[in-house]
């Protein structure tokens, strides 16, 4: 009767079990996966994992590169390296990162009015010993974008007049007459377009600065603003560390501080203007700041350094290749 009692009490732990849902977390030990979620004319981006719990342990990305090319056209490929921001991981046991390359005007060149392009994104990890290698590649179809070229829509024509509906011939010699030639310019060929830059003014405002060199330096600020306001990029980056004895904190004008490249450049020009000069010549920290703020390694950067000479402190161990401006 006993094991009758058992046996029951089996069954109906075997029933509710059956009918019980029963959740469990469940690890990713070793997924790797990514994907292209947006691609237009400005931009790619994406998102990728990789195996480890999020807390510097396990397997990490360390930067991405995206390659282009025409679609069914080798040879045509283009590569572009993007940083890999790591974010909140939304499933266990994994690391995930997102990318966001900025494409205005590295679309490789394609002739018609249109052309489809095939994009692949390789995940890069560093090893210990420094190597760089492809930790993994996807999608694995390559994404497939179809963009609007900008194709010249250029061309000369050209139109004939004579100077007079009739010649006559003289005796001894040949008829005389103008035929005038017009040419006629149609349609447009698009400006070309760059990629963005980044550029830190780096400007020395200690007590060597006279009051007629702070003004030179004034001014070529000025001549440099205006000259950026003509040929901007709206995705340009400007920033302005001034610097003595140390950093002008309450005068830096970093990256971003307005909402569009003119406006950054009008603060620039601004702070540049109030500046008084007094105190020494601390290169280092100004140089290791304007430094600091060159985080996208797709971009070219340019400091533009206004000083009058030599500094009292710089440390450092990097040779610097510059090119020195004196006025006429």
């Amino acid at each position: 009767m006993r094991r009758r009692g058992w046996l029951l009490w089996g069954m109906l732990f075997w029933l509710m079990a059956s009918i019980w849902p029963i959740t469990a977390d469940v690890v990713y030990a070793d997924r790797k996966e990514g994907a292209i979620t947006s691609v237009s004319e400005e931009k790619i981006a994406g998102w990728a994992t990789a195996p480890g719990v999020g807390d510097g342990k396990g397997n990490s990305i360390d930067f991405f590169k995206i390659r282009i090319q025409l679609k069914g056209q080798s040879g045509t490929a283009v590569s572009y390296r993007t940083e890999a921001v790591e974010v909140q991981p939304d499933r266990n046991g994994e690391k995930k990162y997102t990318f966001s390359l900025d494409m205005r005007g590295k679309w490789p060149s394609a002739p018609g009015a249109t052309a489809a392009y095939e994009i692949v994104v390789d995940a890069y990890r560093v090893l210990g010993n420094g190597q760089e290698e492809v930790y993994f590649s996807f999608p694995e179809t390559p994404y497939e974008y179809t963009r609007q070229t900008e194709a010249s829509t250029a061309k000369l024509d050209f139109s004939l007049s004579f100077s007079q509906p009739e010649y006559a011939k003289p005796p001894d010699g040949d008829a005389q007459g103008r035929l005038d030639v017009t040419l006629i310019p149609q349609g447009v060929v698009p400006a070309p377009v760059r990629p963005p830059i980044d550029v830190v003014f780096v400007m020395d405002v200690s007590g060597s600065m006279t009051m007629m060199k702070l003004q030179s330096a004034k001014s070529a600020l000025q001549a440099a603003v205006n000259d950026f306001k003509a040929n901007y990029h709206p995705n340009d980056r400007f920033a302005l560390i001034p610097f003595s004895d140390d950093v002008r904190a309450t005068s830096v004008v970093p990256f971003g501080s307005k909402s569009n490249v003119v406006s950054q450049l009008d603060a620039i020009l601004d702070a540049g203007n109030r500046l008084t000069a007094n105190g020494g010549t601390n290169y280092s920290a100004a140089l290791s700041l304007a430094r600091s703020y060159f985080t996208d390694p797709t971009r070219k950067k340019y400091i533009i350094f206004l000083t009058d000479g030599m500094p009292t402190v710089l440390d450092t161990t990097d040779s610097i290749t510059y090119r020195e401006v004196k006025p006429d």
